[in-house]
């Protein structure tokens, strides 16, 4: 059997078989990893501008001390709430994309590999399912998912709390708005 001489590969008859074409599974799994790669940058650079204007904003609230207001630090707190809820959808967003779509045309891999009847040509299509392996990345993505879910609940919890906590401080006169200090 020659390589570069054979234009058809050989499989077995069932119609899964028939319909098996290595090229256009190895263009596409390319394409989505590229894809996945490009997505997970996209991320990282939304959650690094997103905490580094935090940290400014932060720096800022820490500068003004005593006459920094209720109101900013609220803003201050919803705008990190805001970009890890951003964060969030993305990962969801990439988890399911890499769970629904890569992975499925990857085990296509697989079911193509066993239709092949050369034994030779059969380790094509079992080494690019080796190969395109992204496992890895994906329980990246669900362990930081998986934080990211965690850190808005507590920021959500800690928010509830701290304004239950400082309706309470006012009603006993504690603590006042920014309206009545500046009426």
């Amino acid at each position: 059997m020659y390589l570069y001489g054979r234009s058809r590969i050989e499989t077995t008859c069932s119609e899964t078989c028939r319909n098996f074409r290595i090229g256009t599974l190895a263009t596409t799994l390319l394409t989505q990893m590229n894809e996945t790669y490009d997505d997970v940058r996209t991320i990282l650079y939304i959650a690094v501008i997103g905490s580094g204007v935090a940290l400014i904003v932060m720096l800022y609230l820490v500068y003004r001390r005593n006459s920094a207001t209720q109101t900013q630090y609220l803003y201050f707190y919803l705008f990190c709430l805001a970009v890890l809820v951003v964060v969030f959808i993305l990962l969801c967003l990439l988890v399911s994309d890499m769970r629904s779509v890569y992975n499925v045309n990857r085990d296509a891999l697989n079911t193509g590999a066993a239709c092949v009847t050369n034994l030779d040509w059969r380790k094509l299509p079992q080494r690019l399912y080796t190969d395109t392996n992204m496992d890895s990345e994906h329980a990246w993505a669900v362990t930081w998912l998986c934080f990211t879910t965690v850190f808005i609940l507590v920021a959500v919890v800690a928010l509830y709390l701290i304004t239950q906590r400082l309706g309470q401080l006012q009603k006993q006169g504690w603590v006042h708005t920014d309206r009545e200090l500046y009426a």
